[in-house]
Formats: C-alpha cells, sequence, structure tokens
C-alpha cells in the first residue's frame, strides 16, 4: 500500500504543487466528522492498494483541522473547495477533480491512468 503524506502546513503546499511536473500529485481533502466524507477516505485507502497508486504523489488535507491548508490548496489550484474532494494536479495544474460520492477507488484509478 502506498503511504499518503497529510498535509498539516502551508507551506508544504507550493513544494507539493511544484513538485507535481516530475511526478503528478493526488490530494483528498478530507472532513473527519462526516458521513460521506469518511466513506471517500474509504475509496482512498482502497486506491491506495492499487497499482496505479504507484505512479502518482498521494497526500490528504484535513478540512477542519488544517483549514489554512485546504484554503491554499484551493487558491494556489483556482478550484472552489468541497469536502469530501479528489484533486489530480499535473505541472502544478488541476487536471481532475472529484467531489462527494464521486470519489471512488475506481473513480480515482481511472483518473490516474487516463491522465485526468
Amino acid at each position: 500500500m502506498v503511504e499518503a503524506k497529510p498535509l498539516i502546513a502551508v507551506d508544504e503546499v507550493a513544494p507539493l504543487l511544484q513538485g507535481s511536473a516530475e511526478q503528478p500529485v493526488l490530494i483528498l481533502k478530507h472532513a473527519t466528522g462526516c458521513g460521506v466524507s469518511r466513506y471517500a477516505y474509504e475509496q482512498w485507502q482502497a486506491f491506495l492498494q492499487t497499482p496505479e497508486a504507484q505512479t502518482v504523489h498521494s497526500a490528504w488535507v484535513r478540512v477542519i483541522e488544517d483549514r489554512a491548508v485546504s484554503l491554499a490548496i484551493a487558491q494556489a489550484l483556482g478550484v472552489t473547495h468541497q469536502s469530501p474532494q479528489a484533486i489530480l494536479v499535473r505541472n502544478g495544474q488541476a487536471v481532475w477533480v472529484a467531489s462527494h460520492m464521486d470519489i471512488t477507488a475506481t473513480a480515482l484509478r481511472s483518473a490516474v491512468a487516463d491522465g485526468g
């Protein structure tokens, strides 16, 4: 299983997004107290066990506890914040975004395999 990096500080966002020029980045925004977000997180965990997960750098942020980080991601990518939300980033740009029940292991695998 691929280990996803938790994002807890705003200063982690810019280097992560810059790194997407070398390797795509898949970010999950997770609201820890939300049932729909719990479902998305479980789907994320299932995705992390797939071969496609090996091809991206995976990171996640708790949107309530680390709100500033979540907002920094939204602002840097020009993506309206939602929770839960999955964002695939290539070359510093969001190339695929899904939210709520659209976040499934299958959708994450397809997005990564298809390049967004």
